[in-house]
């Protein structure tokens, strides 16, 4: 990925941000991410209130999304053919990715 100036990532940040609030919806039943779901809500919040990118609070969302990636990992190991799982450990994959380049 090329290197971004500041406005781009601010951009890819709130984009990001907004894509994780989408997660929150997606995962606010599964009680596996409860305290995820908690430290997502808190850091969206705060990341949302920003009006430029802030690598601190970013690398925050990027600590919370490990978290959820390594569990998704173990819960989908344990039960391969459920395609919820499936989906929500792409999505969290892709996010991931993001956040990873993001802090590049």
């Amino acid at each position: 990925m090329p290197p971004m100036d500041e406005p781009a990532r601010f951009s890819m940040q709130q984009t990001l941000v907004f894509m994780c609030r989408d997660l929150i919806e997606d995962i606010s039943d599964m009680r596996s991410f409860e305290n995820d779901r908690d430290a997502l809500e808190e850091t969206i919040a705060i990341a949302l209130s920003l009006t430029s990118y802030d690598r601190e609070t970013l690398a925050s969302l990027g600590r919370i999304i490990d978290r959820m990636a390594t569990k998704t990992y173990t819960l989908f190991a344990k039960h391969y053919d459920d395609p919820v799982l499936d989906s929500l450990l792409k999505r969290i994959l892709s996010l991931k990715d993001i956040c990873s380049n993001l802090l590049e």
